[in-house]
């Protein structure tokens, strides 16, 4: 009976199975970096629309949406608080204040009416917190909201979802103004004279990696964590000194993104800030 004969791969067919395999991996690597950047543009474009929204609402109705006093919110079918502190600013705690047209969107108390105007506005995709007076209530005795936030307060993807508008990095877009308190104070988040700003972030520690944060600041602005008007938001001690975050940012002064190859790519800054 003869012998099966036993034939061996040729160094020529090794490499092309080598070749075929390097071709596939390369071609992962490519796609990867490919929705990556996709993912990069589509960030950007959503913060300039933003900004445009912004704008077109501040040049038709002459107020920064949330920011509009009750009386003209109500005339145009918008969002309003009602309660004995609305739109006279706050003087029970410093600073807080809903509807006063002081130019300053208040992170504690105009956040989510600024969505809920832009979205009545029609000026945004999607709608945001209801219609006018079924968001929120103020509280008549007490310089503040019901519960502190609408209905009850948001502690969930889900819930959030509600209010404010999903990122296409990171998970949510909120608004806040660069004051700390209010205008008459001298405390800033970030020594500009930008006065307000979005930020993406998500319910977690962290919500952006350091390359994403680059490569958007390098496209929008400076490419610099704490400086121009896009900054990592956990640089700051909120009295506009600056701090080092690593692995966000180096610790070498001037602070820089952090892209070491063994941590660039981990979500490791707390939320990116785009000042207006």
């Amino acid at each position: 009976m003869a012998k099966q004969s036993e034939r061996a791969f040729t160094l020529v067919e090794i490499s092309i199975v080598l070749v075929i395999i390097g071709l596939l991996v390369g071609g992962v690597l490519v796609g990867r970096d490919l929705i990556k950047s996709a993912e990069i543009r589509a960030q950007i474009s959503q913060i300039e629309e933003l900004k445009t929204a912004v704008n077109t609402f501040k040049v038709k109705y002459n107020y920064l949406p949330g920011d509009m006093p009750p009386s003209e919110a109500s005339q145009l079918g918008f969002f309003t608080y009602t309660g004995a502190f609305a739109g006279k600013g706050c003087t029970v705690v410093s600073g807080y204040s809903y509807g006063n047209n002081d130019g300053i969107i208040n992170g504690s108390y105009e956040y989510y009416p600024f969505w809920s105007h832009l979205s009545d506005a029609k000026l945004v995709k999607g709608t945001y917190g209801g219609t006018a007076g079924n968001l929120l209530k103020s509280n008549t005795s007490a310089c503040g909201m019901d519960a502190g936030n609408p209905i009850t307060s948001p502690s969930t993807t889900s819930e959030y979802l509600i209010f404010v508008p999903m990122a296409k990095i990171s998970t949510f877009v909120g608004i806040q103004g660069n004051f700390y308190e209010s205008p008459k104070m001298t405390r800033k988040i970030y020594i500009t004279k930008k006065d307000n700003m979005f930020n993406i972030f998500d319910l977690s520690s962290n919500s952006i990696s350091a390359h994403d944060a680059y490569m958007i600041d390098s496209k929008m602005d400076d490419g610099l964590p704490t400086s121009g008007d896009v900054r990592i938001n956990d640089t700051s001690d909120w009295s506009g000194g600056i701090i080092a975050v690593p692995p966000c940012t180096t610790s070498v002064t001037p602070l820089q993104y952090d892209l070491s190859p063994a941590t660039a790519d981990t979500k490791n800054c707390y939320a990116m800030d785009f000042l207006f």
